[in-house]
């Protein structure tokens, strides 16, 4: 019987709460990159060759102190391209509530932010250095065949790319180039 991930969590969270820990791990039967070897007859050369497949993946959902509720995606093939998700309006919810910030969110929009300059900053605050530290201990705890790779201690567990981002808030298209708020245009109340 299929179902939405989503769902399943809303419901769990639902029961548990938002602690921050695990919250459910899926599994799921899905296409990913993989190798296989290729033996060239006309060079006589053997190497490994860029495929696709389908193999087993795990969904990690967790929930992080900073960034609230989040998920791993980990494929059980080699080379073991992760996919991480999180939502930066839920990062900044949190930030806004440790600052003392009042502010109302309707799904994944801030329909009101008691001071949007602070609110601003705060997000503006966001390091790529900070975030790409999360993003390589989130790696390491839940994709552990990486503690098996032989490389260098100063070596980046893996490069990270952007693969889906939105930066639009409360309709607005004058969101700022952080895309995390226009200011002032989400204090409706």
């Amino acid at each position: 019987m299929a179902f939405r991930k989503e769902d399943r969590v809303q419901r769990i969270l639902a029961e548990r709460g938002d602690a921050p820990g695990l919250v459910h791990v899926f599994s799921a039967m899905e296409s990913c990159s993989s190798y296989r070897p290729w033996h060239d007859k006309a060079s006589g050369k053997t190497f490994f060759k860029p495929t696709t497949g389908k193999c087993l993946h795990y969904y990690f959902y967790f929930i992080d102190a900073q960034f609230g509720l989040c998920y791993l995606r980990v494929p059980t093939w080699a080379p073991f391209r992760l996919q991480v998700y999180f939502n930066g309006h839920g990062w900044l919810a949190r930030q806004l509530t440790q600052a003392g910030i009042a502010f109302e969110t309707a799904d994944n929009a801030f329909l009101y932010l008691a001071d949007p300059a602070e609110a601003q900053r705060l997000a503006d605050g966001l390091e790529a250095a900070t975030l790409h530290a999360y993003l390589d201990a989130w790696a390491q705890r839940f994709c552990p065949v990486l503690d098996r790779c032989k490389r260098p201690a100063n070596y980046r567990i893996a490069p990270f790319g952007v693969m889906s981002s939105n930066f639009n808030l409360c309709g607005s298209s004058a969101a700022t180039a952080s895309g995390v708020l226009a200011a002032g245009r989400c204090s409706k109340r």
